[in-house]
């Protein structure tokens, strides 16, 4: 009768459910957390929840699933997610992992690697606006995209620089230092037909600049889930200068302005002499 009266604790424990009951004559009443704890490990990187970073621990409600938003440091990129010693890296997409509603504490490992180096060096200036999902444009947040940040001004626009090839994470901070807004985009290889503006197999924003492509403006949107999208991509590379007509190089302008001069003299000495007339 004990073992049986124990199991039914044990499973009413498990389940979340409490009631009073009576064992030999003593009432027992089984309480139930109605938060649990979660343990973070996120070296070279930051977790995201409820739009608060995350530190050593996270509180999450019982039987609620929880969204977190993985951020590697700039350089940095995920190379595995571990919930409870399971590999759920492949879960994550666009830099957000949903972890199962709970029952007991968890933890939460994040693993990080160095980003590769980009092919050939090349970084591009990002400028842009961010809006929110109603359309209006968002002054005074702070902008980062792979590592380089910008404060919109009072027309929602931002400006970064030398932003490298490959994908970056993109995080939007509001002035309280809640982050309002995350996500990834992709520069990538060059388009030869110029910049182009898709989704790569994980749907995340993908740029291809055009071959003369260094200034890019984005108009970036953050959902009400906080996911950003990427409205559009124009490229506004300023066009070079016109350089004229062109004869040659220096060296040749040279010559031709001395074959000139010579011509010119040649004619004026054998041209005849005008004779002078005498006014009486």
């Amino acid at each position: 009768m004990k073992k049986l009266i124990g199991f039914l604790c044990a499973a009413l424990l498990v389940y979340g459910v409490n009631v009073p009951a009576l064992a030999e004559g003593t009432e027992l009443t089984v309480s139930v957390p109605e938060q649990h704890m979660v343990s973070i490990e996120s070296e070279g990187g930051r977790i995201i929840a409820d739009g608060r970073a995350c530190g050593d621990t996270a509180e999450v409600e019982r039987h609620k699933e929880q969204v977190y938003w993985i951020l590697p440091d700039a350089g940095k990129v995920l190379e595995s997610l571990l919930y409870n010693g399971e590999d759920v890296t492949d879960q994550v997409k666009n830099g957000v992992f949903t972890a199962p509603a709970l029952v007991r504490d968890a933890a939460l490992t994040a693993v990080y690697a160095d980003a590769p180096a980009p092919p050939d060096g090349k970084t591009y200036y990002i400028s842009g606006t961010v809006t929110n999902a109603n359309g209006s444009l968002l002054p005074g947040v702070t902008v980062e995209i792979g590592g380089k940040t910008d404060e919109t001004d009072e027309n929602g626009r931002f400006d970064v620089t030398a932003v490298p090839l490959g994908t970056q994470t993109v995080v939007i901070t509001d002035g309280d230092g809640n982050v309002i807004g995350h996500g990834e985009i992709t520069i990538g290889q060059e388009n030869d037909t110029g910049l182009m503006l898709t989704v790569d197999e994980n749907g995340t924003p993908l740029v291809k600049p055009g071959p003369d492509t260094e200034n890019i403006s984005l108009e970036l949107v953050i959902g009400t889930d906080g996911s950003i999208a990427v409205k559009s991509a124009v490229d506004i590379t300023p066009e070079p200068p016109d350089p004229g007509p062109q004869t040659g190089d220096d060296s040749t302008l040279l010559i031709w302005s001395i074959v000139l001069l010579i011509c010119s003299g040649i004619s004026l000495s054998v041209l005849p002499a005008k004779k002078k007339t005498k006014i009486e």
